[in-house]
C-alpha cells in the first residue's frame, strides 16, 4: 500500500465524505489528527491533507492507509496530491492575505513578441507539442482552471523561484512595460517546467530559460494605469521602472489591491463588467466604449508629497464628475489603515464611497465600507454618503438611511440627487464613527 495508488477521483470522493461528516468527525472516524503544516485547499474549502490522502486510498485500493504508515510532508502527501492537480498550502498560507505579482512583460521588442504570442492570446494545451511536455498533475491543474483547453502563459526566471513560491492561486498580477501597466490578471497555475518554458519562448542568450511557467485568469488589457500610481501606493522610488519580477511585501500588496481596486476572488456576479461599461458609456455621453485617448477627460486625483496620482476606474470617473460640482475644490481621498476612501469633502466633513452599480450587492458593499472607513478615520466625520450612477431601489435606500448614510445618485450631465438620511439615524450612528478632530489633509 502506498500513496502512489491514489487517483484524482479517489481524492474527490474522500473530500465529499469529509464534507458530509465534517472535518473533526472525519478525522476521528479514521484515526487522523488535525493537519500540523499542510492543508488541501479545494473549491474554497480547507481539508486536513494527510487525512484526505489516507481515506482516498480506501476509495482507490479498498483499504484506508493508516496515519502511522506515511508522513504528511512535502515529499509524500504534498507531492502526491499536487501530482493529481490539487492545491496544497501551508496552514499559515491557506488563510493568508493575498499578494501581488509585478511582472515585466513589454520592455523590448522580444518581450513584446512573447506577450503577443502567449499572453495577449490563449495557447491551446490539450493537443500537440504543449500537451506532450505536461506531466499528468500539471495537465490536471490546467484543465481545472482552464476547462476550454487553452490558457494565457507567462514566465519568470529561475532566480525568482523564491518569489513565485510565495504566491497563491488568484493573487493579482500586474504586467508592466513602457512606463505603464499593460494588463491586469489573477494568477492561475504555477508550473516549474523548463521544457515547457523553452517550447513557449526561446531561452534568452543572456538570462536563460523562464523555468517558472504560470497561467493567468481574467486577463484584461489596460491603457491608463501608469507607474506613478504603483510607486505612490506601494511606496516605491519615483525612479522605479519595474524591470525585475517582484512580489511586494504584504502591506504593499494590500495598498495596491485596495488602491487600484484589484480583484482577488471570483466575481460574484457576471454583471460587473456590463455595469462598468454602461457607466463609462453614460459618463462619456456615447453608445460605445470610449477610446483610450479620452480617458483623461474625467479623472479622480489625490495628492501625495511631490506627486499627483490619477485613478481611471469607472467609480473614480463618477467621483470626478461629482467632485466638479463641489464649491470646495480641495476634496481629497483619505488613506486609512483599512484602505483608500473614494472622496472626502472637507466642507461638509462628508466621506463618500462610489459604486459602479446601484444593485443590492453594491449598496451593501458601500454600507459596509463606509462604516469601516468612518470607524478608522483620523478626523471628525459628519456625513457618510454612498454614490451611485442611478437611484437604488427604495428598500436599499431605506437600508442606507437606517445606518445614517446618505444616498447620492447621478441624474446625468452635472446633476446629482442627494437623498439625506434622517438626522436622528445619523446622530445615533455617529457614536460608532471616529471622534478624532484632526483636520489636516
Amino acid at each position: 500500500m502506498s500513496l502512489s495508488d491514489l487517483t484524482r477521483e479517489s481524492v474527490l470522493e474522500a473530500i465529499a465524505e469529509c464534507d458530509t461528516l465534517g472535518r473533526e468527525a472525519f478525522r476521528r472516524r479514521y484515526g487522523f489528527g488535525a493537519a500540523l503544516e499542510y492543508v488541501l485547499v479545494h473549491e474554497g474549502g480547507e481539508y486536513d491533507s494527510k487525512a484526505i490522502a489516507g481515506v482516498a486510498h480506501r476509495y482507490a485500493a479498498g483499504v484506508v492507509l493508516p496515519a502511522g504508515r506515511f508522513t504528511g510532508g512535502v515529499d509524500s502527501v504534498v507531492r502526491q496530491l499536487s501530482r493529481l492537480g490539487f492545491t496544497v498550502a501551508r496552514r499559515a498560507e491557506a488563510a493568508r492575505a493575498p499578494l501581488v505579482l509585478i511582472a515585466p512583460s513589454y520592455g523590448n521588442p522580444a518581450s513584446r513578441a512573447r506577450f503577443a504570442d502567449t499572453l495577449d492570446r490563449a495557447v491551446p494545451f490539450v493537443d500537440g507539442p504543449i500537451r506532450a511536455l505536461l506531466k499528468e498533475g500539471e495537465f490536471a491543474q490546467l484543465i481545472r482552471l482552464h476547462p476550454d483547453g487553452s490558457a494565457r502563459f507567462w514566465g519568470a526566471l529561475a532566480r525568482h523561484d523564491s518569489k513565485m513560491d510565495r504566491l497563491a492561486e488568484k493573487d493579482p498580477v500586474l504586467f508592466t512595460g513602457d512606463n505603464h501597466v499593460q494588463a491586469i490578471a489573477r494568477l492561475g497555475c504555477r508550473l516549474r517546467n523548463p521544457e515547457l518554458a523553452d517550447a513557449l519562448w526561446h531561452p534568452d542568450p543572456k538570462t536563460g530559460s523562464w523555468s517558472n511557467v504560470y497561467t493567468v485568469l481574467d486577463f484584461e488589457r489596460v491603457t491608463d494605469l501608469r507607474y506613478d500610481e504603483i510607486r505612490a501606493l506601494a511606496g516605491y522610488s519615483p525612479n522605479d521602472v519595474f524591470q525585475e519580477t517582484r512580489v511586494p511585501r504584504s502591506d504593499q500588496a494590500a495598498a495596491l489591491i485596495d488602491g487600484l481596486g484589484l480583484s482577488v476572488e471570483e466575481n460574484p456576479e457576471q454583471t460587473d463588467a456590463r455595469d462598468e461599461a454602461r457607466l463609462l458609456r453614460a459618463l462619456n455621453g456615447q453608445d460605445d466604449l470610449f477610446e483610450a485617448e479620452s480617458h483623461h477627460t474625467d479623472t479622480s486625483e489625490y495628492d501625495l508629497p511631490g506627486r499627483k496620482i490619477t485613478l481611471q476606474r469607472a467609480e473614480a470617473r463618477l467621483v470626478a464628475r461629482y467632485r466638479n460640482t463641489l464649491s470646495d475644490p480641495q476634496a481629497w481621498r483619505l488613506r486609512l489603515d483599512v484602505g483608500w476612501t473614494d472622496l472626502f469633502d472637507p466642507a461638509r466633513a462628508d466621506l463618500i464611497e462610489a459604486k459602479r452599480s446601484a444593485s443590492h450587492r453594491h449598496v451593501r458593499e458601500a454600507l459596509g465600507q463606509l462604516l469601516d472607513y468612518a470607524a478608522h478615520a483620523s478626523r471628525t466625520i459628519e456625513r457618510l454618503t454612498a454614490l451611485f450612477p442611478e437611484a437604488p431601489a427604495e428598500a436599499d435606500t431605506r437600508l442606507l438611511h437606517r445606518y445614517g448614510i446618505d444616498c447620492l445618485y447621478w441624474e446625468g450631465a452635472e446633476d446629482f440627487v442627494r437623498l439625506e438620511a434622517p438626522d436622528a439615524a445619523r446622530q445615533r450612528m455617529r457614536t460608532a464613527w471616529s471622534a478624532d478632530t484632526d483636520t489636516s489633509p
